[in-house]
């Protein structure tokens, strides 16, 4: 009889393990799953041998199409490839959902808040308050992005005199401190002091945070059982920082925005704002600044654009129409340069490679990031020379993470 029961068990369990490798019908085609782990260990392979996750689904998609399904634990996913299938998702209304799930909702208390990951009536009511609370901040993010772009100066200015007119700075951090600093003062308010060690301690919590999460997510998000079983390793305890936010809140005050968006039982927007606006503009920072250390003419050019508004005695502005459109040219042409590397896309032109993304879903602080790298680049291509180091030239190299980025450079800066 025990017999009998342990063959009728192994039975069903193939039964079940077969179920779990049928793909469901009119899924794009994509590599075979297997029991539980879907095509995790393929793909986990085609990375290891490619070294970014966006070099492996270009394979993917080489082998199987524009459109690719792939499932990792849990998680069925379908990556798109191609510029025409990329822009007709981030257009076509009925894409514009977003999945719900552990990963979506252990950072915000088990509920669906912000803005990133939400999606219907609640993301569009989200939307609308932070558009008009930007809209009312854009005088107090100009002054606060004039003072953090002054104290990059004064940093590196100090520096420099200490290396006896040069310095060799790790430019791939240059940017994120004064960028959080900045963003802070949106969320916050004024009256709040940043104190840098501070923020260099909230840099390393986003570092964290995104360095463990990929652009498929994070490993806790396929597999959820991780953790319970090793939280750490899986990314969940980094992924659950919002926690630290919600005990600073006090409800008897309403210092900003954070505060106010807390009143109206939407925390987790201002998460979305600071982590999304510091991820975002520091690394096409980095990646503009080694588009620049690799070609010194549209550096020099660049300069001298800029000398001739500070000629006239004052510093560029966004009313500089052609310094404008030149700065966020060479912004894009970095962006192009990540693009070209990392997915082996050089047909693509510039205006293909929009930052801010398209549709509905475009980036809502598209105006303010376009600010902040405006002003910084201007500010610094003014003031310094940057060089390559001779004996340590920077090499285009990208590394994975929530969104991928450059990897470590060095560069030198003189006063010019």
């Amino acid at each position: 009889m025990l017999t009998i029961c342990v063959f009728l068990v192994l039975i069903i369990l193939i039964f079940l393990a077969y179920l779990d490798t049928k793909k469901p019908n009119n899924f794009p085609p994509g590599p075979k799953w297997f029991p539980i782990i879907g095509c995790a260990w393929q793909f986990h392979k085609l990375q290891l041998k490619t070294g970014l996750i966006a070099k492996a689904s270009e394979e993917l998609a080489l082998k199987y199409g524009s459109l690719v399904g792939v499932r990792i634990g849990c998680s069925r996913i379908v990556f798109v490839y191609g510029l025409r299938a990329t822009q007709e998702l981030l257009t076509r209304d009925d894409l514009q959902n977003r999945p719900d799930g552990v990963f979506y909702t252990s950072r915000t208390w088990g509920k669906r808040r912000g803005l990133m990951f939400v999606d219907s009536e609640f993301w569009r009511e989200q939307k609308q308050f932070v558009l008009k609370q930007i809209g009312f901040s854009k005088e107090k993010m100009a002054h606060s992005i004039g003072k953090e772009v002054q104290c990059i100066i004064d940093d590196i200015k100090r520096e420099v005199k200490d290396g006896k007119g040069e310095g060799l700075f790790e430019m791939s951090d240059l940017f994120g401190v004064p960028i959080l600093s900045a963003l802070w003062t949106l969320m916050v308010g004024d009256e709040y002091a940043k104190d840098v060690k501070e923020m260099e301690a909230l840099e390393v919590i986003v570092k964290d945070l995104f360095g463990n999460t990929r652009m498929i997510g994070a490993l806790f998000q396929h597999f959820p059982f991780l953790r319970y079983i090793c939280p750490k390793y899986c990314g969940y305890n980094e992924y659950k920082t919002v926690d630290k936010m919600k005990t600073t809140y006090n409800s008897n005050t309403t210092r900003g925005f954070i505060d106010s968006y807390l009143h109206e039982q939407l925390a987790a927007i201002g998460l979305d704002l600071l982590f999304a606006g510091y991820e975002t503009t520091s690394k096409i920072l980095s990646l503009s600044f080694l588009y620049l250390l690799l070609h010194p003419v549209i550096k020099k050019k660049a300069q001298e654009e800029i000398d001739k508004i500070v000629g006239r005695n004052r510093l560029p502005t966004l009313d500089d129409r052609p310094l404008l459109y030149y700065i966020e040219a060479i912004l894009l042409e970095a962006t192009r340069l990540f693009v070209g590397s990392a997915l082996a896309l050089p047909r693509m032109t510039v205006a293909d490679c929009n930052f801010n993304g398209l549709g509905k879903r475009r980036c809502i602080g598209e105006s303010l990031a376009k600010a902040h790298m405006f002003l910084i680049c201007t500010a610094l291509l003014h003031t310094f020379n940057f060089e390559a180091i001779p004996t340590d030239p920077p090499v285009v190299a990208f590394r994975d993470g929530f969104v991928p980025s450059v990897g470590p450079f060095r560069g030198k800066i003189t006063l010019r």
